[in-house]
């Protein structure tokens, strides 16, 4: 009986230290799905990605060749002068 309350209790703990779903994982970070991210590869140019799920396993999907930027220019390009 002992065993059985045992067991039963590490199904349990195991259970809750589960996460709530499958994540992706990109440059040390993880990301829930439906999130996008800049991913950074070597020897790649970034690109835009949102986590999903596909066949059970979290998996990015590209979205766009390049990342967004932050929209800020630098005071060169903003008189003209690139």
């Amino acid at each position: 009986m002992q065993a059985l309350v045992i067991i039963a209790l590490f199904v349990v703990t195991a259970q809750s230290s589960m996460p709530a779903g499958p994540v992706c994982v990109a440059n040390g970070r993880e990301y829930a799905q439906g999130e996008t991210a800049c991913i950074t590869l070597p020897c790649q140019t970034p690109y835009l990605a949102r986590c999903g799920q596909v066949l059970n396993n979290s998996s990015w999907k590209k979205i766009s060749d390049a990342c967004p930027s932050t929209g800020r220019s630098s005071p060169m390009m903003r008189a003209g002068l690139r």
